[in-house]
């Protein structure tokens, strides 16, 4: 992913915090992301640590099935421009599951780990 100017320019107005107000305003604003942006290596790092873990319980259908929304996660962060609200939908089902597992120490503190990313 390229890095693009982020500018906003602001003419016609006069400027007070994030107000603005006057005749013939112009505003000119740059690429916007609205949340943080995905952090593509550490975010991939840990739901590749999650999977490890996961595959540990293989043997436990519930461990298998969050393994596998694991992989589809882990998918979409593999394309070259990962869709966000993809991510973070695929993240909310593999939760879901995670939270129904016992599973305490590694995977608890892998998933607390993603979510602050997301």
């Amino acid at each position: 992913m390229a890095n693009r100017g982020r500018n906003t320019h602001i003419t016609g107005s006069t400027v007070v915090g994030a107000n603005f107000g006057g005749r013939h305003n112009k505003v000119d604003v740059g690429d916007v992301t609205i949340g943080g942006a995905l952090r593509g290596d550490d975010l991939r790092a840990l739901v590749a640590r999650l999977r490890v873990e996961l595959a540990a319980h293989a043997d436990d259908p519930a461990y298998a099935r969050a393994d596998a929304h694991a992989e589809l996660l882990a998918e979409e962060l593999a394309a070259d421009e990962p869709d966000p609200r993809r991510v973070r939908d695929r993240w909310q089902r593999l939760r879901g599951l995670l939270t129904a597992l016992t599973a305490g120490g590694a995977i608890a503190e892998i998933a607390d780990g993603i979510g602050k990313l997301l």
